[in-house]
């Protein structure tokens, strides 16, 4: 502890515990001069500044592919080793990164602390709040609704979810909350959902969703008789169980 400071917040020890309470405050006194960003600490700072320039002095040994900043190429370098060495306290499960494990513990606690304003929907992911809130604007960006107003034209918001219009570009027909999101990914090729570990894009949150679970090495639906686990429901219907064919077989037999 010689040289080492104790948060009174978290109880935690430092060396440098005046930038450590800037994740209990908020302070972010490093600003960038090219944009609005600003940040708790100098060396996070240094790495943004990289975004501008293009510059990626980070190289991964394995691949060749280049990194803005030490903390990136060392959650890539896990994609190689497959270490995971962030660990649910709750369950066996384990994540390459600190953020996957974050959000799997809101699982365990039911926790859901993305609120919809316009209807009151609670969501376990930021992510999946952003979604939702397409089905109110049917865009990001929006103006939000008094909450009068709101009220009085509830029922009349209900019935006008329920209908159906016709894409122009393909003729399907779609509820209107879901026509403009339709058309901006599927005749504007608009990809808004960017995985942070291989930059790969996505139409929906959904399907990032899943894509993320072969990073993290998830699989939620298990196989109630073998226990092989699966990143879809779909892969775990189509998964032909021996174990399911020797009991059929053995129940016959003593039959």
């Amino acid at each position: 502890m010689l040289g080492r400071k104790v948060c009174d917040v978290c109880g935690k020890a430092f060396t440098n515990l005046a930038a450590h309470k800037r994740l209990h405050t908020g302070e972010k006194p490093y600003k960038c001069d090219i944009c609005s960003a600003s940040f708790a600490h100098l060396s996070n700072l240094k790495d943004h500044k990289l975004i501008h320039t293009k510059e990626k002095p980070y190289f991964c040994e394995m691949c060749g592919r280049s990194f803005v900043s030490r903390r990136n190429i060392a959650a890539h370098k896990r994609l190689h080793t497959g270490e995971k060495p962030h660990k649910c306290d709750v369950c066996s499960a384990s994540f390459a990164h600190l953020s996957n494990l974050k959000g799997h513990k809101l699982t365990h606690t039911k926790e859901k602390p993305y609120f919809c304003e316009m209807c009151g929907k609670s969501f376990l992911k930021n992510s999946y709040l952003k979604y939702h809130m397409k089905c109110h604007f049917g865009k990001e960006n929006g103006t939000k609704k008094e909450t009068d107003t709101q009220s009085s034209n509830e029922s009349k918001r209900k019935s006008d979810k329920n209908k159906k219009v016709e894409c122009e570009h393909c003729h399907k027909l779609f509820s209107k909350s879901f026509l403009c999101l339709h058309i901006k990914t599927q005749h504007q090729g608009e990809r808004a959902y960017s995985c942070k570990i291989c930059f790969k894009t996505f139409t929906q949150a959904g399907t990032l969703k899943v894509h993320l679970r072969h990073h993290t090495g998830e699989r939620p639906y298990c196989c109630a008789v073998c226990d092989e686990g699966y990143v879809t429901k779909s892969k775990l219907k189509m998964h032909k169980c021996m174990g399911i064919k020797d009991a059929a077989i053995g129940k016959t037999g003593n039959s």
